[in-house]
């Protein structure tokens, strides 16, 4: 879901958002 909010621009960054998020 976060990736169509980004736009599927960057994946790496979706993943390091999640990183966080943990």
């Amino acid at each position: 879901p976060v990736s169509l909010e980004l736009g599927g621009k960057s994946p790496i960054v979706v993943f390091d958002d999640v990183d966080v998020e943990k």
